[in-house]
């Protein structure tokens, strides 16, 4: 009669001969590791930087049409990615204001409006569609526009010192309730 340990030993030596079938466990074992090599190469390779010069082209325009260098990358590219979504033909447009732009040579926006002539009315209208964008936070309008970021919306930002950016809570639930301190009176 086997002992356990020597079953044990037997099934592991049957396991190492040549031409043998794998056990079950080494079967699992082999599954698990070549998986999870090749879910973190696809991390890897997911995650390294892929250069986008659209997205690239589209920051500058984009700092340049609102006037603030230091705009924001994250809202830059969802607003980008927001346009192309939403709005049939974006491609195409964001290219005849780019070769407009470089063409003019204009030192700011004011300058590249007023440089626009009859026949420049389209580019003006996607600038003016980038703009709107940028400081609305939203793609389009009433009923069909769609919100790309409400707190990063540069509309806020001449009054951002003084403006408590509309949200559902302010301060903690129930702020209203508690009675308002009445110095100076």
């Amino acid at each position: 009669m086997m002992t356990m340990s020597n079953q044990h030993q037997s099934n592991q030596l049957e396991s190492q001969k040549v031409g043998s079938v794998p056990s079950r466990r080494h079967f699992i074992k082999l599954s698990v590791l070549s998986s999870s090599v090749l879910l973190a190469s696809g991390l890897i390779a997911s995650a390294a930087p892929s250069p986008d010069t659209s997205t690239t082209d589209f920051y500058s325009l984009a700092t340049f049409l609102v006037a603030k260098p230091q705009l924001s990358a994250p809202y830059a590219a969802a607003v980008f990615s927001a346009l192309k979504k939403n709005i049939p033909d974006f491609a195409p447009q964001l290219q005849a204001v780019l070769d407009t732009v470089k063409r003019f040579q204009a030192p700011d926006v004011t300058q590249l409006f007023a440089g626009f002539t009859e026949a420049d009315q389209a580019v003006r209208k996607t600038c003016l569609l980038i703009i709107e964008t940028f400081y609305t936070g939203n793609v389009g309008r009433g009923a069909t526009a769609k919100a790309v970021a409400y707190e990063m919306a540069l509309m806020f930002d001449t009054t951002k010192d003084v403006t408590v950016i509309p949200t559902y809570i302010r301060g903690r639930p129930e702020y209203w309730t508690a009675t308002p301190l009445l110095t100076g009176v």
